[in-house]
């Protein structure tokens, strides 16, 4: 199919809140489902804590070893 038909089919439902308490905001919860498929949903943890921006993350574990599970 193409790709304009296909994107007919995505529905997108969010809310977004904003959150500064201890400097953990809420979680991003994404779900995706598909007819005859098992849906899926993923948790993503969020702060607004400088300490957790991406590159002072990278300084403190750049040289750690990284697994997948």
């Amino acid at each position: 199919p193409h790709e304009a038909t296909l994107r007919q089919h995505i529905d997108v439902d969010h809310t977004i809140v904003a959150s500064d308490a201890g400097g953990i905001g809420d979680p991003i919860v994404l779900e995706a489902t598909a007819p005859g498929l098992v849906s899926a949903r993923v948790s993503v943890a969020t702060s607004i804590d400088p300490s957790d921006a991406v590159l002072e993350v990278a300084s403190r574990f750049g040289s750690e070893p990284v697994f997948f599970d």
